[in-house]
């Protein structure tokens, strides 16, 4: 209003805007938008740039703006190739400068609606894989049946004794497997800086090659020097190692760097660590000396005293020498079982009994089957060192999933049910114009036929690019947060039919838009 002139305020209504498209700008946000969804995906890996948090959302960002511009700019920017088939250019003339002109004042509706699609089906699709595939994930992460950590203070219960335990509890034994390590202070190295250890609570886990081997029957030949970082398959994978690991061996030396160093995310120099900590009482492996591979060795779990995520094997001579130099009398051990029959919920109460007792505790530990961390003190250490039962697991995260995936679906349908409602009622609004446009055409020669024609490639085409567009994001988002899960073709093919569900059901809105759409036309 500030713009104009009354006199051509009032005439607004008798103008008909003009489709100014910059092809230009449209092959350019395309170019853009390719590249950044290109990256992200390597940086979000640390593949490049070393994970830069900024080069991150800078790719972010660029895939996120880019689709406001290229949808205003996309018919443009096709008819600079449509162009070379002059066939198929003049047969759809009229329809190219209908939707150029349409997507552009369109722009700002289609990438709303776009947007509201890609998060909808998101929400949907993670929800529904999570809920989905509970006790498939159990399987994949938990290959046991029961798991307890044992280490120099807790849980000290020979494989004999417990094997005795789940007899008499009419339980019989498949497999019971102990997986003996070294917990050390973890830290890692890169461009002369060195930061905490992984997920900042918990030690390495150090295993010898002979007995990695004799676990896994597997026949891995680790060379003295180099390491190998086996990640938990079902969990986390890594694609290459871009840290110098180190093992902090005297346990002397365990408070060098002082308290705050080990238990918080902070980097220091290279220089000051060393000034702290003697360079004898480091194991140091660098990065082009580690190689990494998958294994179920251990059950997947996580509390504030351990982790199972990943183990280092490294050879039988460095484990030795590690170990004599650590200071630590005792070794840990993954006490692994898994039951060829037997009730499971029974025989683990007993598992928690026996536990109890050679821990010297009341009944009241191990009442929270989901404790995972608090501040350490004596009895939440405790508290972390309960076992696991794969089948008490399943139920919980069936529970905990199940409240998780209605919360997901009922916010991912509200999206997706307002963005269809958003479009329609664009269209429906336009009656009146596209009215004033099918009069002149008629004017000027074209046949109802034709007309009908034209209209339905059009509301094609708008109905069908934000929801298209929409879904492809959803997907590639998905795939994005599982990129480094080995699980991600599962999570994949479960959000395919979440997107084959509302596809189906969008052509069905589509025919519906469609009949009410040529009947008002016609009216």
């Amino acid at each position: 209003m500030t713009k104009l002139s009354i006199i051509e305020v009032i005439q607004s209504s008798s103008k008909k805007e003009v489709a100014t498209a910059n092809p230009f700008v449209g092959l350019v946000s395309i170019l853009l938008f390719g590249l950044a969804l290109y990256l992200l995906p390597k940086i979000y890996t640390d593949e490049i740039f070393d994970g830069s948090k900024a080069m991150l959302a800078l790719c972010a960002i660029v895939v996120l703006a880019s689709p406001f511009f290229i949808f205003g700019t996309l018919i443009s920017t096709c008819q600079l190739f449509i162009r070379k088939f002059p066939r198929v250019y003049n047969n759809n003339l009229l329809v190219l400068s209908n939707l150029a002109h349409r997507f552009l004042s369109y722009r700002t509706i289609l990438y709303v609606v776009s947007l509201m699609v890609s998060l909808g089906v998101f929400l949907i699709g993670v929800g529904y894989t999570i809920h989905k595939n509970t006790v498939t994930f159990n399987d994949l992460e938990r290959p046991y049946d029961f798991m307890f950590v044992e280490d120099g203070i807790y849980n000290h219960v020979s494989p004999d004794e417990m094997r005795e335990v789940i007899e008499d509890s009419g339980g019989k034994i498949e497999k019971y497997a102990v997986l003996e390590y070294l917990s050390l202070p973890i830290y890692k190295m890169k461009d002369g800086k060195v930061k905490t250890g992984e997920r900042t609570y918990f030690n390495g886990v150090l295993v010898s090659e002979r007995n990695y081997n004799k676990h896994m029957a597997a026949n891995k030949d680790v060379k003295q020097g180099y390491m190998l970082d086996v990640f938990l398959d079902g969990g986390e994978i890594q694609t290459k190692p871009a840290e110098d690991v180190m093992f902090l061996m005297n346990k002397k030396s365990v408070q060098s760097p002082g308290t705050s160093f080990d238990e918080a995310n902070i980097t220091m120099s290279s220089s000051d660590f060393f000034r702290q900590v003697d360079p004898a009482d480091v194991f140091t492996v660098s990065k082009d000396r580690i190689q990494s591979d998958m294994a179920q060795f251990a059950n997947l779990e996580y509390t504030n005293a351990y982790s199972t995520y990943h183990i280092y094997v490294v050879d039988d001579a460095d484990y030795e020498m590690i170990r004599r130099k650590s200071g630590y009398p005792d070794t840990s051990k993954y006490h692994l079982i898994n039951l060829a029959s037997g009730d499971k919920n029974k025989i683990f109460a007993e598992m928690l009994r026996t536990l109890r007792e050679a821990n010297h505790a009341d009944e009241s530990i191990w009442k929270d089957k989901t404790f995972l961390g608090g501040p350490k003190n004596e009895r939440t250490l405790l508290e972390a060192y309960r076992p696991f039962s794969k089948a008490e697991k399943v139920e919980i995260d069936v529970q905990i999933n199940g409240v998780f995936y209605f919360s997901m679906a009922f916010l991912g349908a509200l999206l997706l049910i307002s963005s269809s409602i958003v479009l329609f009622y664009k269209i429906v609004t336009d009656i009146a114009e596209e009215t004033q446009r099918i009069t002149i055409l008629r004017k000027i020669g074209i046949t109802n036929r034709e007309m009908t024609q034209n209209l339905t490639k059009q509301l094609k085409l708008i109905f069908s690019v934000p929801a298209i567009f929409g879904v492809a994001m959803a997907l590639y988002y998905i795939a994005l947060v599982n990129t480094n899960y080995s699980k991600i073709h599962y999570t994949m093919l479960q959000a395919l039919y979440v997107v084959a569900v509302y596809l189906f059901l969008q052509v069905l809105f589509y025919f519906g838009l469609k009949r009410k759409y040529l009947s008002s036309l016609n009216d």
